[in-house]
């Protein structure tokens, strides 16, 4: 009896799911790996608490990412544009991320880091400050704290062609465009 019970484990271990991740409140997660996919794109690797965590994002669903609110070229405006976000210490977005709940003890976000335009050539006027949230994500250091929340959305894919829209069920689909 002991050696079946030690042969499962063996075959089990650190191959079972362990608990969703996201529960609707912020929470920090630990920047672990940053992987140069092209000149000004990224894929950001996230930790989860534990090795067997998933982040429990359902399909369609998104989470919010919080970054400090960086300080524009121009008083009152980002990007030659009038700034709503000037007064605000912290900046919030919505990300879908490139792994799933399959994948376990980390998240994955792929993201476009947009400098600021005197930082290209030619110089790029009509985004003089670049994106608020990428260059916050692309500042962050290895060890770094992100906070995000989660799950969101109004749209989950339950998979065999079934939708719930706000949490009904709506008739099947044979074909999905996207």
């Amino acid at each position: 009896a002991v050696s079946v019970l030690s042969l499962y484990w063996f075959l089990t271990s650190g191959k079972s799911k362990g608990k969703a991740f996201l529960d609707k409140s912020r929470q920090k997660v630990p920047l672990k790996e940053k992987i140069q996919l092209s000149h000004d794109t990224f894929l950001y690797r996230f930790g989860l608490p534990a090795k067997n965590d998933y982040i429990g994002l359902p399909i369609g669903k998104h989470f919010k990412v919080f970054g400090k609110c960086p300080t524009p070229s121009v008083t009152g405006q980002w990007n030659g544009q009038s700034d709503a976000e000037t007064s605000a210490s912290e900046i919030e977005r919505k990300y879908t991320p490139t792994s799933s709940d399959d994948d376990l003890g980390f998240v994955d976000l792929v993201i476009k880091v947009y400098r600021p335009g005197h930082t290209y050539t030619p110089k790029r006027d009509r985004f003089s400050d670049g994106g608020k949230m990428s260059q916050f994500v692309d500042s962050l250091k290895i060890g770094d704290m992100m906070e995000i929340q989660g799950p969101f959305g109004h749209i989950e894919y339950t998979g065999m062609g079934q939708f719930e829209v706000m949490k009904k069920q709506i008739p099947k689909v044979k074909k999905i465009g996207m």
